[in-house]
């Protein structure tokens, strides 16, 4: 279920962390140093640079984006929390991008959930839910050169990874969490287009939780093609990617004309939310 969301880079099956391929994300807690392996890695492959800062900035965007997605994605259809923390994450390079894996099969549901009850599936009323999402889903940023506080069971591997960056390059945080705040916004733009906006209030209850997300992104809300409106986000940060040599620019860039930036996503927004209620509507084949 969670392939499609993060362009299959999201492993729900137990990783095998005897694999030296897979790295830990509560290594990086005791040794930030260690994320070189996945930065060696991808900086002689798709990112084509040896410049360390950049390439560690945009290993952390890659999971990010996929950590978020998938933790989004279950909390948002299902009001599943997904144990996303640093204990219980692993990373390992893809040809298209960072590769995140679960150790184990581990949710927290509420008591309506089909699978409450199941094994490794803890039980939980809803406001006590929703902080867990924001525990291990996202987690809270730490000061410069600091771990993120609590054991790796309790930590967000999202935090962990912001942190670890942080402490391997002196540099500051919003370009990191602002990758989550655009991959939590844009997952809910695209639920919206088959769940409707309850999807919104979900995103304006997350980022009244979490301000300082809110304001790495601006919320922008248009009209779509059927009488509905569709909100989507673009950044206020840079991730950075504009500087690696390919010099590609993402779609939401700050950098880009404001103006330009929002004509192009409102084009994404309007047309892939009437490509879905397309398919939604088109009948099944006999």
């Amino acid at each position: 279920m969670l392939s499609g969301p993060t362009a299959g880079r999201f492993l729900a099956t137990p990783t095998v962390i005897g694999d030296p391929a897979w790295l830990p994300v509560d290594v990086l807690l005791d040794d930030p140093s260690v994320v070189g392996r996945l930065v060696r890695a991808a900086g002689s492959g798709r990112f084509g640079s040896d410049d360390g800062g950049l390439v560690v900035a945009q290993v952390a965007r890659e999971a990010i984006a996929v950590l978020v997605a998938a933790g989004v994605h279950a909390w948002a259809t299902e009001r599943r929390v997904l144990d996303l923390t640093a204990a219980n994450v692993a990373l390992r390079d893809g040809p298209a991008g960072v590769i995140a894996g679960l150790r184990r099969p581990a949710d927290a549901v509420l008591a309506s959930h089909p699978r409450a009850g199941d094994p490794d599936v803890e039980v939980l009323e809803e406001p006590k839910l929703f902080a867990r999402f924001l525990d291990q889903v996202l987690g809270d940023p730490a000061p410069l050169g600091e771990v993120p506080a609590g054991p790796a069971d309790r930590v967000a591997a999202v935090a962990a990874i912001v942190a670890t960056v942080r402490r391997t390059v002196r540099t500051g945080d919003r370009h990191l969490w602002g990758t989550a705040a655009l991959t939590l916004s844009s997952t809910l733009t695209r639920l919206s287009h088959v769940l409707g906006p309850r999807v919104d209030g979900d995103r304006r209850r997350i980022l009244a939780a979490r301000p300082d997300l809110a304001r790495t992104i601006e919320l922008v809300t248009v009209p779509d093609d059927d009488g509905d409106d569709v909100t989507f986000a673009v950044r206020r940060t840079c991730c950075l990617l504009l500087k690696l040599p390919a010099g590609h620019q993402c779609g939401t860039c700050s950098l880009r004309d404001r103006d330009a930036c929002i004509a192009r996503m409102t084009s994404w927004a309007v047309t892939s939310r009437a490509e879905a209620r397309a398919t939604t509507a088109a009948p099944a084949p006999s």
